[in-house]
């Protein structure tokens, strides 16, 4: 009896998870208990002939019970993008790669600034050698931005020449103005189904912000093919004082559109919203907008998946999170001041490699590594050097370079404000706190939000009403769930 791994799934490995399979799709991991039982799902190698522990065969039918693989009586060998791979350094779930610098629009807040062609692009030939690097490393999933990715005429290519490595392409954020019936035509023949981002900017606002009139009829016509499509759709939305007062009536017209996901986020102070740019919004008018949508979002009954900057994250399926909050329950100086830097960077228009890539355009970005010069598998096989200074920022980094952490209540929650590239523009000083975040643990929002969110009892049983999963955790009646987080 042979052993055939799901059409989706592929085995890879690294120094901190030395066998995993990995759902392509959806980036879902399993971790193997151990070497014999990858050795089966490469679909080789007769059952019979591998001694397996009985926790481990337990666990091959629970793989074969969820449908994740199957028992065959022939071999059923899997292509090489699919074969275990091992990468020696740490794991990395996700690329963010801007393929290029250059985009068809003059956006007032583009920190990359692409209108100037600040990032000068990368021939094909060093784009399919970072593809290469990226295989090397065990990437399985990459995002492509840009500027506008698909200004690219190498578009197509690139996206192959990942398939080909076993690295899907998980989305693709676009301005929407190139998007067309043939873009749609060329993911189904690829038989690719990667999410579609979009940006919009509010009602009425879009075309200011994006620097070109007759851009939100585009984005909104893009929205619309895109659903035609059956492509799920996640629209970001940029926040500044003059959209401020549109989130709600820009909120009711994407769920009119049949959108899968809204983000919202506040425009940095970098790169070209330095000079087009109406100084950051108030923190209290900014919160009281927010508690606002997440009202309105919640009585609603979650019809999408809605996030707000740091601070919030609903959805249908897993209900409703506030996301600046570490989590991890321990009050440990030693834990990540941001976890999510080291599994997914940022890899810039000339090959520069960051943690996140809201540190373009400050001082950090100068000193990082570049991948023409320093491979991707070496700079995760040796977590040391500047990257990992950064990426690595531990909350004790953060208390002790900002006096006011070291007393405060908070900060085993916000981690000095959780965003370290927040508190490099804020303060030029990436171990500085984000002063955004601490207001909202200091100055009571996160409690507001919080009865906002447990308070709505009517949005939240009309949720499990529909019959869709319950938010995770234990179900209360809502007074008890009010209480217990404001107490």
């Amino acid at each position: 009896m042979y052993v055939q791994l799901g059409e989706e799934y592929m085995l890879r490995g690294w120094k901190d998870l030395p066998f995993v399979m990995v759902n392509s799709t959806t980036g879902e991991e399993t971790v193997l208990p151990g070497e014999g039982l990858t050795v089966l799902l490469e679909g080789e190698v007769d059952s019979a002939l591998v001694l397996l522990t009985p926790s481990e065969r337990l666990f091959l039918d629970s793989l074969v019970g969820s449908g994740r693989c199957s028992f065959l009586d022939r071999p059923s060998p899997l292509p090489n993008r699919k074969k275990y791979r091992r990468s020696e350094g740490v794991r990395i779930t996700e690329v963010c790669w801007s393929i290029t610098g250059k985009c068809n629009l003059r956006c007032r807040h583009c920190y990359m600034g692409a209108p100037e062609q600040r990032y000068k692009d990368l021939e094909t030939e060093d784009c399919l050698g970072l593809i290469r690097q990226m295989a090397a490393a065990n990437v399985t999933r990459v995002s492509l931005t840009g500027g506008e990715p698909l200004l690219r005429p190498d578009f197509w290519r690139l996206v192959d020449a990942a398939e080909d490595e076993g690295i899907r392409v998980s989305s693709v954020l676009t301005n929407g103005v190139l998007l067309d019936e043939a873009f749609f035509m060329n993911m189904r023949r690829r038989n690719l189904s990667f999410g579609i981002l979009i940006s919009y900017d509010g009602l009425g606002c879009h075309d200011w912000m994006r620097g070109v009139d007759g851009t939100e009829k585009k984005a909104i016509e893009a929205i619309k093919l895109a659903r035609s499509f059956g492509h799920n759709v996640t629209v970001n939305m940029m926040l500044h004082n003059d959209n401020l007062e549109t989130l709600i009536r820009t909120y009711e017209l994407l769920i009119d559109l049949g959108i899968q996901a809204m983000r919202v986020s506040t425009v940095d102070d970098a790169g070209c919203w330095r000079k087009y740019g109406s100084g950051p919004i108030p923190p209290e008018r900014l919160f009281e907008e927010y508690l606002k949508l997440v009202r309105r979002f919640v009585e609603d009954g979650h019809p999408c998946a809605l996030q707000l900057s740091k601070f919030y994250h609903g959805s249908p399926t897993d209900g409703d999170k506030i996301i600046c909050v570490l989590g991890n329950g321990e009050k440990n100086l030693d834990s990540s001041a941001c976890p999510y830097m080291r599994e997914h960077p940022c890899l810039m228009p000339n090959g520069r490699l960051l943690p996140c890539p809201s540190f373009s355009d400050t001082h950090v970005e100068q000193n990082m590594p570049n991948l023409l010069e320093v491979p991707l598998a070496s700079i995760y096989s040796n977590p040391e050097g500047y990257f990992w200074e950064v990426a690595d920022t531990k909350l004790a980094d953060v208390v002790e370079r900002d006096g006011e952490c070291v007393d405060c209540p908070h900060k085993f929650e916000c981690g000095g404000g959780a965003c370290r590239a927040g508190a490099a523009i804020q303060c030029g000083d990436f171990r500085g706190s984000d002063k955004l975040v601490c207001g909202f643990f200091k100055d009571g929002w996160r409690r507001r939000l919080e009865s906002v969110i447990y308070g709505c009892a009517e949005g939240f049983n009309r949720i499990l009403g529909k019959g869709l999963h319950e938010p995770k955790g234990e179900l209360l009646p809502v007074e008890k769930r009010v209480a217990r987080h404001l107490l």
